[in-house]
């Protein structure tokens, strides 16, 4: 991405060339309609299309750039993404049927996230499916927490607000996750089953949303 300075400069170059174009189409109106008036139009059409290339031709650039930037961000984070969800969505298909568990799926995030909507025998199995492949889990969402927090360093909020919120949700959802008290509790497994959805969910609208500001559309 263009540094300040180098951002500065163009918006000078441009204003300095409107200006040049105002003064030279004003003089052009007062001058006689001899020697001076075409010229000084001629000037201030040459001003006006220097202005107009330097807005086109930089705004052409920036999306350029804008988009090598988010591929190289889509790049740093979607290995951890996808080997997350890969193998969430194994460990889950081997508890639930496909179609069942993304109808589950599907009816949870329609309902805000409530786990309550989740029936008792589904937060069983995945509080089951967490404490039996916790060190697996735990490595992927290791991966997934790092990828998650470089990217939202690098992002800021003027790259886009959308993305950041997905990973800033990613992670918070990993937060809580791995600060659930693993007790057996019906609470431990409501707890448990909203985040590890969560995580899988919003990391990859994280994913979605790079895909789309890099202009790189999904297969399926």
């Amino acid at each position: 991405m263009l540094g300040k300075n180098g951002k500065q400069m163009k918006k000078h170059l441009v204003w300095i060339n409107i200006l040049l174009f105002v003064a030279l189409s004003v003089g052009a109106y007062y001058s006689p309609t001899t020697f001076w008036q075409p010229l000084l139009i001629n000037m201030a059409t040459t001003f006006f299309a220097i202005c107009l290339g330097l807005v086109v031709i930089n705004i052409y650039l920036e999306k350029a750039q804008r988009k090598g930037a988010i591929r190289s961000l889509l790049h740093l984070c979607n290995n951890a993404i996808a080997n997350f969800h890969n193998t969430f969505l194994d460990l889950i298909w081997t508890k639930f049927g496909k179609n069942e568990f993304g109808d589950l799926r599907n009816a949870y995030m329609k309902a805000g996230g409530d786990p309550k909507t989740l029936p008792p025998e589904t937060r069983e199995k995945l509080y089951l499916l967490a404490t039996t492949k916790q060190n697996e889990l735990s490595i992927l969402i290791q991966s997934l927490e790092e990828s998650l927090a470089e990217v939202t360093r690098l992002v800021g909020w003027d790259l886009d607000a959308d993305l950041l919120s997905e990973c800033l949700k990613a992670r918070t959802a990993i937060r809580h996750f791995r600060e659930v008290k693993l007790d057996g509790s019906d609470k431990a497994k409501e707890d448990i089953s909203e985040h590890l959805i969560d995580i899988d969910c919003f990391s990859q609208y994280a994913r979605d949303k790079l895909l789309e500001l890099a202009g790189i559309k999904q297969e399926g």
